[in-house]
């Protein structure tokens, strides 16, 4: 159940609120390999620097770093496949690449 105003604390703490948001990575397994994904309330500026620049791959990378991209690549995967998982995991709205 979803907090109202009235009930959220004061203040609140960025390390806690980073903490809670890992706690909700998305596991998504491509082949032998398991990826874990930031839910996108926490991507880093560069996801959004690279979607104003239609960038998907740059969005992709950003999102899961470079070395976990090129081990999706080999698994088969892509920018576009990666955006539609978190669409429908996250009920989010992304970018079509």
């Amino acid at each position: 159940m979803s907090k109202s105003k009235r009930d959220l604390p004061a203040t609140i703490d960025l390390a806690d609120f980073l903490a809670d948001a890992r706690e909700r990575r998305y596991t998504v397994k491509a082949g032998a390999e398991t990826f874990k994904i930031d839910p996108p309330d926490i991507w880093p500026d560069a996801v959004a620097e690279a979607g104003k620049r239609e960038d998907p791959i740059g969005m992709a990378v950003a999102i899961m770093g470079e070395e976990d991209y090129a081990r999706w690549q080999d698994e088969g995967g892509s920018a576009n496949a990666l955006m539609g998982i978190i669409g429908k995991l996250a009920g989010a709205s992304v970018p079509e690449a």
